[in-house]
């Protein structure tokens, strides 16, 4: 009795479950991005604004080297602004960028929390919204990544040897 087995197409080891764990891990990330949108909307409904200036730009040197072995920089802003108690807070903007976003002394618009001034964040597209981006296009590729993989898998059913 012949015992050898003839070779298995690429990929026909998939597990039939791998695509559902794909759609799960895509609806937690769609879910933490509907979140976080749910969460700026809440803060430029509620936050205070106020105008600020940028006072300075932090550079904070990446762990990352580029291809010349030169570690690359990001420059985050900080900010100062007064609040509505009359008192003035000096703050880091949460997004960084090379090149350096903004220019000490450029005028920006801070939200900030009446109960907690000290954790301002500018008013740009940027730093509201970057993570529910970053969230969504994981989600997005995620679920493709599921479409494709049970794609794969219903082909190769129908081959023979295949799964």
């Amino acid at each position: 009795m012949n015992t050898a087995t003839s070779p298995q197409p690429l990929g026909a080891r998939i597990p039939r479950k791998a695509p559902y764990l794909l759609y799960l891990v895509a609806a937690l990330l769609l879910c933490g991005a509907l979140w976080q949108y749910c969460a700026v909307q809440h803060r430029l409904d509620t936050w205070q604004r106020a105008e600020a200036t940028i006072v300075a730009l932090e550079k904070e040197d990446s762990a990352h080297t580029s291809k010349g072995g030169q570690r690359s920089s990001v420059y985050y802003p900080r900010f100062c602004f007064t609040a509505a108690d009359n008192r003035s807070y000096t703050v880091r903007g949460k997004v960084g960028s090379n090149p350096a976003a903004y220019r000490c002394g450029e005028k920006v618009e801070a939200l900030y929390p009446s109960e907690a001034p000290a954790e301002a964040q500018i008013n740009t597209f940027t730093e509201q919204y970057f993570l529910c981006l970053l969230l969504t296009a994981f989600g997005l590729f995620t679920t493709i990544g599921g479409v494709v993989l049970q794609l794969r898998i219903k082909k190769l059913q129908h081959i023979p040897g295949g799964n």
